[in-house]
């Protein structure tokens, strides 16, 4: 049985907090995608892609979609274009610092409400840029926003 979707949250590196899937959480449902689009490169993100169908498949339910955004050689770019296009204002950015004013542009240029992106800093990869950003807390805190949003409503 097809489960009503409200929130997908997509990453692709992991999201420790919940495997892979739908999963009910707080009562509200929620697709979990970590690790999509891999392995990471500028030009691998793309619509036929099995996760990303998966996605689209939820689409008539899907009232948010929390996506992280990180460097543009991880594909960032291509998944600011097919979000935009199969999800419109729907999706909810997450960017890191690494070079979040090109990715604002960017997203400006496609028409996507500022509204609609939040940019976060991790402190550990700022003073170690050999550190990966960890989007973690900043998923798993939309995530519980937007789980309030839906059930105060």
């Amino acid at each position: 049985m097809k489960r009503d979707v409200q929130i997908a949250v997509i990453t692709y590196n992991d999201f420790p907090l919940y495997p892979k899937g739908v999963k009910k959480i707080n009562g509200i449902w929620v697709l979990l995608m970590p690790k999509i689009f891999n392995p990471k490169s500028r030009d691998r993100p793309c619509a036929d892609d099995p996760d990303f169908q998966k996605i689209v498949g939820y689409k008539p339910t899907l009232k948010y979609l929390i996506v992280f955004l990180g460097k543009e050689s991880s594909g960032s770019y291509k998944m600011i274009d097919i979000f935009n296009e199969y999800f419109g204002d729907r999706v909810q950015y997450r960017l890191c610092h690494h070079s979040w004013e090109e990715k604002a542009h960017y997203l400006l240029g496609k028409g996507v409400s500022m509204n609609n992106v939040r940019v976060f800093i991790d402190l550990r990869a700022v003073l170690n840029p050999t550190l990966q950003c960890d989007e973690t807390p900043a998923l798993s805190g939309a995530l519980q926003c937007f789980m309030h949003v839906i059930k105060s409503t």
